[in-house]
Formats: C-alpha cells, structure tokens, sequence
C-alpha cells in the first residue's frame, strides 16, 4: 500500500515541480532579487472523475470541485514554492450508489537552491459514506524528501495510516 501511495504522491511530486520550476524560470526571467508568483486554478468542476477507496467500493463524483493553489518565490538563488489542493465533492458508489462525501487535502512544500532541495507533503483524505455500511476511509500521511547536491536522496514517511469505519 505504501508503495502505490509513494508512487501517486511521486506523480503528485512531478506535476507540482514542472508547475513550479516553469514559475521559478518566470522568475529568474524577470532579473530581481525578489520576486513572488502566485497561482490558482480555481474550482475546477469535479463531475464524473472517480475516487478510489481502499474501504469498499470507488466512488463516482456527482458534483464538487477540485482547487490548486500555490505561491512561488525565488530570493538571492534559493526558490520555494507552497502549494494546497483540495477536493470536496458528492459521489455515488459504483457498485451499489451508496452515496458518499468526499473531502481531501494536501499541503506541500519545495525548497532549494545549489545544494539540494527538500519536499514535504501532508495530507488527508476522508471518503464518508452516508448510511449504515461503513465504507469510510480515512487517510492520513506526512512524507519528506530530500534531495542533496550530489543527487543522494533522503525520504521517509512520519506517518501513514488508513482507517475503515
């Protein structure tokens, strides 16, 4: 499980740096020794994309929205990008339309410059079943990476849990 999840949170990792590294290079564009971007999708409508759930059956959005949000800033060589997404949406199960509410949120934060640069990412992520059956999940992660000068790389996560209810 923690590999899918490292894997997921990889490919979460790849998007938000491609994102940031294009504002960092806005940045450098402009030649001041400060400089700050910030960015926002917006609610983005989250109808018919399905969430996975490790507690029962997935979970088809009906209605909700996703949001994106993050600030870059570069200051003397060293660049940091903070970012947020969230997702609150109704969904209906895919195998028996048990309808659920769904909420999910990840915080995280880049950092670096010449000698290497750290990732952090916490999150947590609640599928609510609106009846009797007990397909809840609650996840919960903290992860931490560090990527030195010399490419050696440091990860680990603080804490994981999943919990059925």
């Amino acid at each position: 499980m923690k590999k899918v999840f490292a894997k997921l949170s990889a490919l979460a990792l790849a998007l938000s740096l491609c994102m940031g590294l294009v504002a960092i290079e806005a940045l450098v564009a402009f030649g001041q020794p400060a400089q700050v971007i910030r960015y926002s999708t917006g609610k983005q409508n989250v109808a018919g994309q399905t969430v996975w759930n490790y507690c029962g059956q997935n979970i088809r959005l009906n209605e909700g929205f996703a949001q994106f949000n993050f600030n870059a800033t570069l200051v003397e060589g060293r660049w940091s990008i903070l970012g947020h997404f969230q997702l609150h949406a109704q969904g209906t199960g895919v195998v028996d339309g048990a309808l659920f509410v769904a909420n999910l949120m990840d915080n995280y934060s880049f950092g670096g410059g010449a000698r290497g640069f750290t990732y952090n990412s916490v999150g947590e992520y609640h599928l609510i079943e609106k009846g009797p059956k007990g397909e809840d999940m609650f996840l919960v992660f903290e992860y931490h990476a560090t990527v030195k000068a010399d490419g050696t790389v440091d990860a680990v996560f603080d804490r994981f849990s999943i919990e059925c209810r």
